[in-house]
């Protein structure tokens, strides 16, 4: 990740992207007939970040309340779940490394700032 990057749960859920393409696909929608409404309704997409969204890529994709949006507006439904893992060290920074790659390796850090 990038500097200035930050994690967005929303625009990188593969689930999400599935579940949008899924409800399009069964209303028999393409995804011009998505882009038509979105803008005709006032949420102002790109057609071809539209097209990357929902063929997965995760780069120039429309916005996470975009995709809240087009999700409310299909009827995805999308819940957030927050708990507690059982804490193992190990496990965890195991994690770390994924979703953080350059921020999990311990560096000696003074005191005096």
């Amino acid at each position: 990740m990038g500097r200035n990057s930050s994690i967005s749960i929303i625009k990188q859920s593969g689930v999400i992207r599935k579940k949008l393409k899924e409800r399009i696909k069964e209303l028999g929608l393409t995804n011009g007939d998505v882009y038509r409404d979105a803008n005709a309704r006032g949420l102002f997409i790109d057609r071809a970040g539209l097209g990357r969204l929902l063929n997965g890529h995760q780069k120039s994709i429309p916005s996470e309340e975009a995709i809240l949006w087009l999700c409310t507006r299909y009827g995805v439904s999308i819940s957030l779940s927050v708990g507690f893992d059982e804490y193992d060290e190990e496990k965890q920074i195991n994690k770390l490394k994924k979703i953080f790659p350059n921020k999990w390796e311990l560096k000696e850090i003074s005191d005096e700032g």
